[in-house]
């Protein structure tokens, strides 16, 4: 069907002006091809982060106290932002606990806890990953009283999101 030249297309013909060898699928191709890529790097470089409250759950194995512990759960809630997808809790900022080294890359986060009392220095490194309104994560922490390694953890973290903020985050 259609009328060949040479055993090309009209459309695989270049025309007059564009460069020889530009044909218009080869044209076309590539503008889909660009305009593809380029709709595609604020996907990528975004963040998906869903603000508002958030309910945590994390599950904690604590190593080297010299008695064996039991997981322990804990459960907390707090407001987030797509800058600050972290939660300090009050007991956090009274134990004297701040985060640094937070990174976040599209939907993953990870930062450390780090808590400072006197000559102890506790370090959590959190890893965690965004979907929409559920997360999970994962931590291993490090407590050193006079740079001596006194105990571990490691454990897993689950939210879901709650709804808008309550309570403005901080």
């Amino acid at each position: 069907m259609g009328h060949a030249i040479n055993g090309q297309t009209p459309f695989d013909q270049p025309l007059p002006s564009h460069p020889a060898g530009a044909s218009l699928t080869g044209r076309i191709f590539f503008t889909l091809l660009l305009l593809a890529l380029v709709s595609a790097v604020p996907a990528f470089a975004a963040p998906t982060i869903n603000p508002g409250d958030w309910e945590y759950s994390m599950k904690m194995k604590i190593e080297g106290l010299g008695i064996p512990i039991p997981q322990i759960p804990v459960t907390f809630t707090g407001c987030i932002t797509e800058k600050n997808p972290t939660v300090e809790t009050p007991e956090m900022k009274k134990a004297g606990c701040k985060i640094v080294n937070q990174k976040i890359s599209g939907n993953n986060v990870t930062y450390t806890g780090r808590c400072v009392t006197g000559d102890s220095v506790t370090d959590t490194n959190y890893k965690m990953n965004f979907q929409g309104n559920s997360m999970t994560g994962t931590f291993d922490q490090v407590r050193k009283v006079s740079g001596k390694v006194q105990s571990t953890a490691t454990g897993t973290i689950n939210a879901k999101r709650l709804g808008p903020c309550t309570k403005p985050a901080k």
